[in-house]
């Protein structure tokens, strides 16, 4: 297994943090009214933003250019997220979430975040770490500026738990100079619990 830093600073954002995620995921479930492994509808998960129709595969669930740049960037009925309609250049504020076909709200798996724009599904991963648990939800973030990066960032802390994730337990991985950033940045301590691989930066970075 890779060896995960975790990050030291920003406890109290985190706390704070943590109790408003919780909060809006709470709004989430009682509006989607849909309970763990009770969604009558795979496909259709609720976000904050209205809800999306992702692709079923035979092993995963994958909603394709979720635009996660402004919360105010809402839509009625259900937003079709089934293909990729538009490639994303570095500056593409939307991402891709994959999870494990039967998952659903609730679930509370860890969430896999792969800045730069590689995508990998959970049961079948096919760059670092090679021996991830197929239990994951992946999120494809875009390679961005830092501030982008952390929009999607905020964006998953606010609608991880309809996917089945824990926004609690993000994990960034990706190239070193994506997780130096985050890892030097006070607006991102609050934003992941660690990184994959560990990095060079971290010791400086936090402290240590």
């Amino acid at each position: 297994m890779g060896t995960m830093t975790m990050t030291g600073a920003g406890v109290a954002q985190r706390m704070a943090f943590g109790a408003i995620s919780a909060a809006l995921a709470a709004g989430l479930l009682a509006t989607a009214g849909r309970a763990s492994g009770g969604d009558p509808d795979p496909s259709v998960v609720r976000t904050d933003q209205g809800e999306l129709r992702g692709e079923i595969t035979a092993s995963a669930r994958i909603f394709h250019d979720v635009p996660y740049a402004s919360p105010a960037q809402e839509w009625h009925g259900v937003r079709d997220a089934t293909e990729a309609r538009t490639p994303c250049a570095d500056a593409c504020g939307a991402l891709t979430v994959t999870t494990p076909r039967g998952v659903s709200v609730g679930a509370d798996l860890p969430v896999d975040v792969r800045l730069g724009g590689s995508s990998t599904a959970p049961d079948a991963p096919p760059d670092d770490p090679p021996d991830d648990p197929p239990n994951v939800v992946v999120v494809t973030v875009p390679a961005g500026e830092l501030a982008a990066q952390q929009a999607a960032l905020h964006w998953l802390h606010r609608n991880a738990v309809p996917f089945g994730g824990n926004p609690d337990t993000i994990t960034l991985h990706g190239p070193s100079a994506h997780l130096c950033a985050h890892l030097t940045s006070p607006d991102s301590a609050y934003l992941f619990a660690g990184t994959r691989p560990a990095t060079g930066c971290a010791t400086a970075a936090r402290g240590r």
